[in-house]
């Protein structure tokens, strides 16, 4: 007989991890997610489809967030995807754990009575850490919840490339999902530390396209073998998808974005101006808000366009979102910076040809002159050429849609998603 072969090396809190063979399809047990999300986007759009492919296969999950992440609708959702109320950790960045805190209640205490200021050095010392040694802070901030739970398998998800690099400093398995991409060199030191934890086992890198894959490679120092490209999902409408639309009336544009610098409201609004002054029957409907909305709300009255151009605000309701996918005709995304574009993929699973611009992942996503047309981005008049285009040939937008929509069904699938997935966390598992 084989003698038993020992485990060897501990992970989390003392928690013994027996180093046996295992065949690859066994899956961690336990996995502690970190996201990073706001009130809709990409990224927690990624993050529900990682709960539910974990309640798929049955994988306890925990989940580490911020107080304004955990409202009451998403509370609600985290009972839906089978997140339990105990595995729910809630921890401000300014409580880096309950030691430092009992000693910074203590010296409040303290300095009310004695009229001191004892308790400032306390805070001095933990924005410092934030500021200077964001990494630490990381680790400080996950430490309790990774002490508590004790998880197989530690994922981070982020819109930011350098943030969150302090929690894979703990010892098991981590996987860093990112959503986006470092467009110039971070400094020397974070370069080095993800460097450095990119050449550790079981330390992992993910992203969404080979663009965002080259640049995290380059800016962020992150070594080649530790990064993989699995890109997002379309989210399946809960009714059948629509047919394409080849006679909408009135023929509509559709955006879904953040209303933000780097999405590019302004090439949007040229473009919109222009072709609604050719084809007054035209429609362009932006859903969603930023800190560009009001200001764009405001230009578009000023310049008495209302009745054609449209920005209703964010939407939460997917039904009504799903209608406004089936009055669309195309599909539009001028944005400056896109790792890949969840709502591109959308739009195309939707039967929707799509106008985007050369950026990031986009074309990675729209074959240009296949399933859309890929423009310069702030090329306005390249991206009114092309909306007229398709907007004037129903054929051509029946034909470019399908084209989309099989596109979409064959890569960007979540069941293609989750087969991914699943097989890096058995390959890091094990």
């Amino acid at each position: 007989m084989r003698p038993p072969v020992r485990g060897r090396w501990r992970h989390g809190r003392g928690r013994p991890f027996r180093n046996r063979r295992m065949s690859s399809d066994i899956l961690p047990k336990r996995v502690l997610v970190v996201p990073e999300y706001d009130t809709f986007g990409g990224t927690l759009t990624f993050f529900l489809q990682l709960l539910q492919m974990h309640q798929q296969h049955g994988i306890r999950t925990a989940v580490l967030v911020q107080p304004r992440q955990a409202g009451p609708d998403m509370l609600a959702r985290f009972a839906e995807l089978g997140v339990q109320p105990s595995d729910i950790y809630v921890q401000t960045w300014g409580a880096v754990g309950p030691r430092v805190r009992r000693i910074a209640q203590t010296l409040k205490r303290l300095d009310t009575r004695l009229g001191t200021k004892f308790e400032y050095p306390i805070y001095a010392v933990r924005g410092k850490l934030q500021q200077h040694v964001p990494q630490l802070y990381d680790w400080l901030f996950a430490r309790h919840a990774v002490s508590a739970f004790r998880p197989d398998l530690i994922v981070t998800i982020n819109g930011d490339p350098g943030s969150r690099l302090g929690v894979m400093l703990f010892g098991c398995p981590t996987i860093n999902v990112i959503q986006t991409y470092p467009t110039t060199q971070l400094q020397s030191g974070l370069r080095r530390l993800a460097n450095w934890i990119s050449r550790r086992p079981r330390k992992h890198f993910v992203t969404v396209s080979r663009f965002s894959a080259n640049l995290i490679q380059q800016n962020l120092g992150v070594n080649a073998h530790a990064i993989s490209v699995i890109p997002n999902s379309y989210r399946p409408p809960d009714a059948p998808l629509p047919l394409p639309n080849t006679a909408s009336t009135p023929p509509t544009v559709l955006t879904i974005a953040h209303m933000n610098d780097y999405k590019d409201p302004e090439t949007w609004f040229a473009v919109a101006q222009r072709i609604v002054q050719q084809q007054p029957n035209t429609r362009f409907v932006w859903l969603g808000n930023g800190h560009l909305y009001d200001a764009m709300c405001e230009r578009i009255r000023a310049a008495g366009l209302a009745a054609q151009l449209i920005a209703p605000g964010y939407i939460n309701d997917q039904r009504e979102l799903e209608r406004h996918y089936a009055a669309a005709s195309v599909y539009y995304q001028p944005s400056l910076i896109e790792s890949q574009g969840i709502a591109v993929a959308d739009a195309m699973a939707r039967g929707l040809p799509c106008v985007v611009s050369n950026v990031g992942g986009l074309p990675e996503s729209v074959l240009d002159g296949e399933t859309g047309y890929v423009c310069p981005a702030r090329d306005a008049e390249a991206m009114s050429t092309r909306l007229l285009a398709l907007l004037n040939d129903a054929d051509l937008r029946c034909r470019m849609g399908e084209a989309g929509r099989q596109r979409a069904q064959a890569t960007l699938s979540f069941a293609a998603q989750m087969r991914q997935y699943m097989a890096l966390y058995a390959k890091l598992f094990n």
